[in-house]
């Protein structure tokens, strides 16, 4: 963890050109844990026992730029884990000893659990944040629907 990235800096614009700056780098852990700390930052948390009056006081939809930022981060992130699994599963086609086999069993889980875990995490962060639910919502406009629709084709992706 670096102090760029500490969870106290809550500046969207900040985490915005932190997130460019970690994809400019392709270090796109480092870009999740930012895109996923400006979504808790200026997204209302779906769940919750605030009162009412205590909602919606600095909360927003998030940017198509920042919609972006977001699916990129965890699509690298993700692919970057299936990518290991592939070449990790290969080469356990390729062992012939059990010693080898067995490390390589156990390295895949290892990544499969990872991979488990950040499709658990952006889920999270869809569910809880950026999927409005529901048709009770009657005067959304077409960057609210653009936004539900990109977020829940997400959301297929990585369930």
């Amino acid at each position: 963890d670096t102090a760029a990235l500490s969870p106290e800096v809550k500046d969207p614009e900040y985490l915005v050109n932190q997130a460019k700056c970690s994809e400019q780098a392709e270090r796109y852990e480092d870009m999740a844990k930012t895109m996923k700390s400006l979504v808790e930052t200026v997204v209302e948390k779906k769940t919750g026992s605030e009162s009412t009056e205590q909602k919606n006081q600095s909360s927003r939809s998030l940017s198509t730029e920042e919609r972006n930022l977001l699916s990129v981060a965890y699509k690298n992130v993700v692919g970057a884990r299936r990518s290991s699994w592939r070449v990790i599963s290969s080469l356990g086609l390729k062992a012939s000893d059990e010693c080898k086999k067995t490390l390589i069993t156990d390295y895949k889980k290892t990544i499969e659990t990872e991979l488990e875990d950040i499709c658990k995490e952006v889920l999270a962060l869809l569910t809880d944040y950026l999927i409005v639910g529901g048709s009770d919502e009657e005067d959304k406009d077409d960057k609210d629907v653009e936004s539900n629709v990109f977020f829940l084709k997400m959301k297929g992706d990585y369930y």
